[in-house]
């Protein structure tokens, strides 16, 4: 038992990784358009619901084009000022403020999750019983079910045990680490024609964090200073 509880842990670990957000709220600008912050909202990150978040096409005046880890992007900013380069980060800041960072994850998680699975038949099916076959698929599946977990949903999970339940929600509570100037946490789930993934933190907020996965499997995190509109433009510019 003891021994299920640490392999479905490690696992979680490897396909969701641990995220950090600090949101403080700034105004929309005039010209753009915000999503409204929900009502659905919790105190805790448990309780935290998943929600979508519909990212739509704005265009800007101007853009900027930057290829990093085999990410190609675009920022709707001006002149770039300075930038940090390093093996698994990159953060470039430009002359409004705003700055975005980029942060190389893990390369093939899918295949690190299916070789973390082993080959112990018994304990393999133990883990497929608990979570389910579909959410082991890829390291993304795994995330959707981790961010989408309640304290109520959990409870309906056909064989998951007491232990594995709470393996789930403490990698959900360490996952949603920080709240919203409300005191609130919030998660958002995306997808665009190249990537797919989830955004911490509100729409309002002045700080995005982002896990993306590409469709190669590979995933990335992303820490961008910018409106939502901000945010999407990048987002939808990633290939």
């Amino acid at each position: 038992m003891k021994k299920l509880f640490i392999t479905l842990a490690v696992i979680i670990l490897l396909a969701v990784g641990c995220n950090s957000s600090k949101n403080t709220k700034a105004p929309a600008p005039k010209n753009q358009t915000e999503q409204p912050t929900t009502n659905d909202e919790s105190n805790t990150p448990e309780d935290a619901i998943l929600k979508p978040l519909n990212i739509q096409t704005i265009n800007f005046p101007s853009s900027q084009n930057f290829n990093y880890f085999g990410v190609a992007f675009s920022v709707p900013w001006g002149t770039l000022t300075s930038k940090k380069e390093g093996q698994v980060a990159t953060k470039l800041n430009f002359d409004n403020g705003k700055n975005v960072m980029i942060l190389k994850k893990e390369e093939f998680p899918d295949q690190n999750l299916q070789k973390f699975l082993g080959n112990n038949a018994q304990e393999k099916q133990q883990i497929i019983k608990t979570l389910g076959q579909d959410n082991l698929n890829s390291s993304f599946s795994l995330a959707y079910l981790i961010y989408s977990l309640t304290p109520e949903r959990i409870n309906s999970l056909s064989g998951a045990e007491k232990e594995s339940k709470e393996a789930l929600l403490t990698i959900k509570k360490i996952s949603l680490t920080s709240p919203n100037n409300n005191g609130k946490y919030s998660v958002y789930n995306f997808s665009t024609p190249n990537i797919k993934g989830f955004q911490f933190g509100e729409p309002i907020g002045k700080i995005k964090v982002i896990e993306f996965y590409k469709n190669d499997g590979n995933s990335f995190g992303l820490f961008i200073t910018g409106s939502q509109d901000e945010v999407n433009f990048i987002l939808l510019s990633i290939k």
